[in-house]
């Protein structure tokens, strides 16, 4: 993907719907935010940003899936707390 959570994070000044869509990437019935290109820029992911961005998208979509690490971060831990059903594989 050309962009991902860290560009609309960077580059959004007001954090609509509409502005996180510019940012997704849709394949047929499936849109896509992609994660950041390398972990070093997953640092400029908060907890606050993951819960903003998913309160947006529940304006829209009837089902979002986060692929979450393998670990209990700020971040994480804030897209659990988001979300209403858990599968943890």
């Amino acid at each position: 993907p050309n962009s991902s959570i860290v560009d609309f994070i960077e580059k959004s000044d007001d954090y609509t719907l509409e502005n996180l869509k510019l940012f997704m990437h849709s394949y047929e019935d499936v849109s896509i935010l992609a994660s950041p290109v390398s972990p070093e820029y997953a640092e400029y992911v908060s907890d606050e940003h993951v819960k903003k961005i998913i309160e947006l998208l529940k304006q829209e979509y009837k089902y979002i899936i986060v692929d979450n690490p393998n670990s209990f971060d700020e971040v994480t831990l804030s897209a659990l707390d988001a979300s209403d059903i858990l599968l943890l594989i």
